[in-house]
């Protein structure tokens, strides 16, 4: 039989090395992330349809006895064509652990769907929290919408041009922020995909960055110095833009981290990767404390 002091070094150790030992292996380290998230203060309703597709399936993280919460709607990454909402549930349960109720979709994917379809997907789900949220203890007026990787590209798409939410019946000016994490603003890295997801001689449409209007809300853009996946100055750009267009912006970079940072440093044991959970927290209640409800929140313009 191992000896205590033995057996509680091995452990000791485990918990501390195999969380980096997986660093790099993000399959792995979701499943750990999902496996161990807390599954106390929140109620967590599974796959409820916001659509007739296959894909329009979103679950609700509501906290423990939320009244008129803010709404956080979360859209996972994988370059368009993989991953699921299932991958962020430990996200899910941080948020509204928080005290935000959380909503996260499913979207349709490449090769079923191209570029606008998983956009048109997330204004569907907007569209839906907006009218259903509020029986679930939501404020359908304090409304934010957060996504990693290619989930930012779908946030900032829904609040940098209008024409989706539009055709939805509801309005950018009822969305009070938003939230890019390792997000793709200027897409000019070459990528095999991007031809194929992507049809560039539409004109200018497809990259947040060319399609910002003023009616957009406050940002808050976050970034890993390190990332090479999606490279910092794209964060950069589209702050600059969004600037010129007088958009409140906050643009959070930090130092040697990757890609992936900005998205695990949610899960306990990895927050001392970066300060994510402090700077969203800071952002949200901050734009719920200083400012009412926007002003000409009327759906449909």
């Amino acid at each position: 039989m191992m000896d205590p002091i033995v057996r509680k070094t091995t452990v000791a150790l485990l918990v501390i090395l195999v969380p980096v030992a997986v660093y790099h292996s993000t399959t792995i380290l979701t499943f750990l992330m999902n496996a161990t998230r807390s599954p106390f203060g929140y109620e967590h309703h599974a796959n409820v349809q916001y659509g007739d597709a296959p894909a329009h399936r979103l679950d609700v993280y509501v906290p423990e006895a939320a009244v008129g919460a803010p709404v956080v709607i979360l859209w996972h990454g994988g370059m368009w064509k993989q991953g699921s909402k299932d991958d962020v549930r430990f996200l899910g349960a941080a948020l509204a652990r928080l005290g935000y109720l959380t909503v996260i979709p499913n979207y349709r994917l490449y090769p079923e769907v191209r570029f606008p379809a998983f956009v048109d997907d997330g204004a569907r789900a907007v569209a839906w929290v907006r009218k259903e949220i509020a029986r679930l203890s939501g404020n359908p007026d304090a409304i934010f919408l957060m996504g990693h990787s290619a989930g930012a590209y779908i946030a900032t798409m829904l609040v940098f041009d209008d024409r989706y939410l539009r055709q939805h019946g509801e309005s950018v000016k009822c969305i009070r922020g938003v939230i890019g994490m390792a997000g793709p603003y200027t897409l000019e890295r070459p990528a095999v995909l991007l031809g194929s997801i992507f049809d560039k001689s539409s004109g200018n449409g497809w990259r947040p960055i060319d399609v910002v209007s003023t009616a957009a809300p406050p940002t808050l853009l976050l970034h890993g110095e390190a990332d090479n996946i999606v490279w910092v100055d794209e964060a950069k750009a589209m702050a600059v833009q969004l600037g010129r267009h007088a958009i409140p912006v906050d643009l959070r970079i930090y130092p040697n981290r990757s890609h992936y940072d900005v998205l695990v440093a949610w899960w306990w044991p990895l927050q001392f990767r970066a300060p994510v959970r402090h700077d969203v927290q800071r952002f949200i209640d901050r734009e719920v404390a200083d400012s009412a409800p926007r002003a000409a929140c009327v759906p449909g313009n």
